[in-house]
């Protein structure tokens, strides 16, 4: 299994902000990989937002109960599996109607 190396952005609960690099396998998406951590998420690379100037840290595990959020920096991490309907798709929904009476309503 390939491992792909991530900018993240992450918020703390006392208010700190951090930014590193998550280890994710190749095509899957963060809310996959954070939803099979139980207890730390494990950075590389990290700078503390509030002291840019100080040394990064090569290492840091971060416990989950103490983050807020993790939002990906890299355009090749997708939050989610989802994808967007296609074009096609989309304009046909609205030329049927989206209810099966031809409403729109259900």
């Amino acid at each position: 299994m390939s491992l792909n190396r991530h900018a993240v952005r992450v918020r703390l609960r006392n208010g700190a902000t951090l930014t590193g690099r998550v280890h994710v396998a190749e095509g899957q998406p963060l809310s996959t990989f954070l939803s099979r951590k139980l207890f730390f998420l494990n950075l590389t690379d990290v700078e503390w937002a509030d002291s840019p100037a100080e040394e990064a840290l090569s290492h840091l595990s971060v416990r989950l109960q103490e983050i807020v959020w993790v939002e990906p920096l890299d355009s090749r991490l997708h939050v989610s599996s989802a994808a967007f309907p296609s074009e096609e798709t989309a304009t046909s929904s609205s030329r049927s109607g989206a209810g099966t009476d031809g409403t729109g309503c259900g």
